[in-house]
């Protein structure tokens, strides 16, 4: 029903399902209950959406491999916020883009903490290196890992946005 209104309520281009599946270890529950009982309300609601050509974001916190293909398969369009910080090394932006590229779109990746504790330098290699790697020919949309928190350094920040304004327009063309 909610799908269903925003489509009544018009000029919207996606909607974004805000449902966090995972911890940084893991889901939160077992793979065979987010099998039963979220994704079929899942894929009706990216079918209800799809129809009326809107694209549908799944935020979703945590370590969410495990669901990975499953959540593709039903319909969803992107991922935010890609965490990079968490424990399995298999659920890796870079690694899921070799492999989903031209599927999804991938929202995320600069870690909040890294804004908060790293320095300057980094976070411009490390944004630029996203760019680089994920944004030529589409489906990257650069953004914290997460949520910009009061204790993020505004140079990190700033240093994040003027690398995106820097690098990060079409055609993409880093050395």
């Amino acid at each position: 029903e909610l799908v269903k209104t925003f489509i009544e309520w018009g000029e919207t281009d996606a909607i974004m399902i805000m449902d966090d599946y995972g911890y940084k270890s893991g889901l939160l529950m077992n793979p065979k209950n987010y099998r039963t009982y979220v994704l079929p309300w899942l894929e009706e609601s990216c079918k209800i959406a799809h129809k009326e050509g809107l694209k549908v974001i799944l935020h979703s916190c945590g370590d969410i491999i495990e669901l990975f293909e499953d959540l593709v398969g039903v319909g969803i369009d992107a991922f935010h916020p890609f965490e990079p910080t968490t424990a399995n090394p298999e659920y890796d932006i870079f690694k899921l883009n070799e492999k989903y590229s031209g599927k999804v779109t991938f929202i995320g990746n600069v870690s909040p903490q890294d804004l908060a504790d790293k320095e300057q330098n980094y976070i411009e290699n490390y944004t630029k290196n996203l760019i680089k790697k994920l944004a030529p020919g589409g489906g990257f949309i650069l953004s914290s890992g997460h949520s910009i928190n009061p204790s993020v350094k505004l140079e990190n920040y700033l240093a994040m946005h003027d690398t995106l304004k820097k690098y990060g327009t079409y055609p993409i063309s880093i050395d």
